[in-house]
């Protein structure tokens, strides 16, 4: 779900605002290495992401200011599972990456 909304300014420039969420149900991942994790299932429970931004852009264009946030909820989701494979020192083990924590950002172009 998004949304986005341009609110023309008096100076000819522009503010668009906007948000979006992303819900996902409970769901099983598996290492993807096989014998090396074992097989092994890692649940992902249920979540809700919400990220939102404003852009100001200058009345001719030249100028960009974003600031944004993400991961507002601050989910920790599982984004990768694998095995230690081929590194032998790490055969039997299972990494696992989640996706970065709340994150605020300003970009200027």
């Amino acid at each position: 779900l998004s949304y986005e909304h341009a609110f023309p300014l008096a100076n000819g420039s522009l503010l668009t605002t906007g948000a979006n969420a992303h819900y996902s149900a409970r769901y099983l991942t598996t290492g993807n290495q096989g014998a090396t994790t074992l097989n092994a299932l890692y649940t992902q429970p249920s979540k809700t992401k919400l990220n939102a931004n404003a852009t100001w852009k200058s009345a001719q264009g030249e100028w960009t200011i974003t600031a944004f946030g993400r991961n507002l909820t601050n989910e920790a989701t599982l984004n990768t599972v694998s095995g230690g494979y081929p590194v032998l020192d790490n055969f039997a083990s299972v990494n696992a990456m989640i996706d970065p924590p709340r994150t605020f950002g300003i970009s200027l172009c």
